[in-house]
């Protein structure tokens, strides 16, 4: 993991930090949609329509997992 994400910022929260929304969504066409951020050791990730309605965390190790997963099924799944 890179320590980064290459979508755009969303939004800052009251701690400081920077959630990101994927660069496929789009407020009104796509309101619904998952943010990530990046808090030292832990990836976050919640819901953007509810955003205080709680998180998911994952260890780094893990979310890299879980991407690569996701991303494997979508590209069987577009085939």
């Amino acid at each position: 993991m890179t320590g980064r994400f290459d979508a755009p910022i969303a939004e800052f929260d009251q701690h400081g930090i920077a959630w990101h929304r994927s660069s496929r969504s789009h407020p009104t066409t796509e309101p619904k949609c998952a943010e990530a951020a990046l808090d030292g050791e832990i990836v976050r990730v919640r819901d953007s329509k509810s955003p205080r309605s709680g998180e998911l965390q994952f260890s780094h190790g893990a979310w890299e997992h879980l991407t690569r997963r996701l991303s494997a099924k979508a590209e069987r799944q577009s085939d």
